[in-house]
């Protein structure tokens, strides 16, 4: 198996971790000319989940796996429970594939995150980077419409919960709401900033999904009797939402991607690795 890409993903790729966030990374791999052939499915993804207990080696297995240099960051990364929890998936490069063009919102993230959170990319893997905006068509705005729909769905769950739970004198759950705001707002940005610019910026409005949940968290956890005024808020996101996917069919944006450049790309890479 060739790593030819691994890069920081989630919260902390868009700078609204928290400081016990896990650190999500996403690779792509090549499997070798032997897998490929022998094994009856080798377009796999693989996932897997480590702790690493505080204070560290750098010697560490993770740390190796990841490739990723925490050196100067030690006294940063404390967390409540003193370990850090690194959450890897790696994606073979065909799967990977098909889910840019089916516009997984994970695979094309990975694809657009800052320079700074680019731990290793192969020189086989740059021209696939480089065409990243060819991806950029309708089908990842809904997928982004549709998370952030989804995401408000759980956001008035929880106040239904609360409500009935309040004569109990049951608090609110503040880290799972603040889960699903940060999700709401990611995704509504993320669309609109495709339908605008045609490309993803990945990171660049953190302060104002920051800023904007910390207010309705704020408002609801210091007074139950507002989350009416809270879930107002939220509904005026739910109409910004249908509008902008009743709009979409009306942008500049592709209906499909251009296959045929991708597949190019993809059977260059296959090639430079002896497949």
């Amino acid at each position: 198996m060739q790593i030819i890409y691994n890069t920081l993903y989630g919260s902390r790729a868009y700078g609204i971790n928290n400081l016990n966030s896990d650190f999500d990374f996403r690779m792509v791999y090549v499997p070798t000319k032997k897998d490929k052939l022998l094994i009856s499915n080798p377009d796999l993804i693989h996932t897997d989940k480590y702790q690493l207990d505080i204070p560290y080696s750098q010697d560490d297995v993770v740390i190796k796996l990841i490739n990723i240099d925490l050196t100067e960051d030690k006294e940063q990364l404390k967390t409540e429970s003193n370990v850090l929890t690194f959450d890897y998936k790696q994606y073979e490069l065909n799967r990977f594939k098909e889910g840019l063009y089916s516009g997984n919102v994970e695979c094309i993230e990975m694809l657009f995150c800052s320079d700074i959170g680019i731990n290793h990319i192969d020189n086989i893997f740059t021209p696939l980077l480089e065409a990243r905006n060819e991806f950029i068509a309708k089908r990842v705005v809904e997928r982004y419409l549709s998370t952030s729909l989804s995401a408000i769905k759980e956001i008035n769950k929880i106040f239904k919960e609360l409500e009935k739970e309040l004569p109990n004198g049951v608090g609110l759950n503040r880290a799972i709401l603040i889960k699903h705001l940060k999700n709401m707002f990611r995704c509504y940005i993320s669309a609109i900033d495709i339908i605008k610019n045609n490309t993803l910026s990945i990171g660049v409005h953190k302060d104002f999904i920051l800023q904007n949940v910390d207010k309705l968290v704020n408002v609801a956890v210091e007074d139950h009797n507002v989350i009416y005024d809270v879930l107002l808020e939220i509904d005026k996101y739910l109409e910004m939402i249908n509008f902008t996917t009743e709009s979409l069919k009306y942008s500049n944006l592709k209906e499909e991607v251009n296959r045929g450049k991708i597949d190019d790309i993809i059977l260059s890479i296959y090639e430079s690795c002896g497949i």
